[in-house]
């Protein structure tokens, strides 16, 4: 049976990810650090009927992903898929100018830290079956973000458009298929929490509710995971972006 691993997945649509790939016959590992999101995700997969594992796991912590590949078995079994989630501004700042270099490299170390010690354990059971590594990048590294999140953030997740490209071209890379996705505002509990926290202004929490793409809503999470899985399962697609934000365009503050 195929195996699919999704990284920073208790929640939210790394978790509809997860959903799709296991109703579509995978068996799914998910990692969270967060025990609550883990434990809540792997019941709410199995409800769905999908063979599922959770890891207590810290993507940046090479030892616990080596671990965790070694519990898995993706080496020998080889891995259909790696979707890499684990992301998030940390707390930065939101403006350009109160920006410091230990705020780059936090969000540096949490977004592409997680994919390099991805790509580093998992790389042979990808080569082995031929699979997908799918990073999870944002709009913010596409079109900028002016309301709600770090430009650091946007810097984090626009180096992993780069990793995409490159491992799609690699030769040591033949036959893995490398692809990113870039989401606009998405319905999550994540998302629930930023509005509820008085980082934006309540009008400012209205803009990205409505009024920032051209349907007028945010994706629902099971939106952005199905598209997430058809990439994984498209024996086609690989070097390629994808932006999913319903024609959203780049707003004033």
């Amino acid at each position: 049976m195929s195996l699919a691993i999704l990284l920073g997945a208790g929640r939210g649509f790394g978790l509809e990810a997860a959903r799709s790939l296991g109703i579509r016959g995978h068996d799914v590992v998910i990692t969270d650090v967060n025990p609550g999101h883990l434990h809540a995700g792997q019941a709410s997969l199995e409800a769905s009927g999908v063979r599922c594992r959770g890891f207590l796991v810290n993507a940046c912590s090479l030892p616990e992903m080596q671990a965790l590949a070694e519990n898995v078995g993706a080496t020998d079994d080889g891995v259909a898929g790696v979707v890499c989630v684990v992301g998030g501004s940390v707390g930065t700042p939101r403006w350009v100018d109160d920006i410091r270099p230990d705020h780059v490299k936090a969000v540096i170390d949490l977004c592409v830290g997680s994919a390099l010690n991805a790509m580093g354990v998992f790389r042979e059971g990808l080569l082995r079956a031929r699979g997908a590594i799918l990073f999870v990048s944002s709009g913010a590294a596409r079109i900028g973000d002016r309301l709600g999140w770090s430009p650091v953030y946007a810097f984090g997740k626009g180096a992993m458009l780069g990793m995409a490209r490159y491992i799609a071209c690699d030769p040591e890379w033949a036959g893995v298929r490398a692809i990113a996705i870039c989401p606009g505002d998405v319905a999550t509990e994540r998302t629930a929490e930023i509005h509820s926290s008085a980082i934006l202004t309540p009008e400012e929490v209205e803009i990205v509710r409505v009024a920032r793409n051209s349907l007028g809503r945010m994706a629902t999470p099971a939106e952005v995971g199905e598209a997430i899985a058809q990439l994984v399962m498209n024996a086609f697609a690989s070097g390629s972006i994808l932006d999913l934000n319903g024609g959203e365009y780049p707003t004033p503050a």
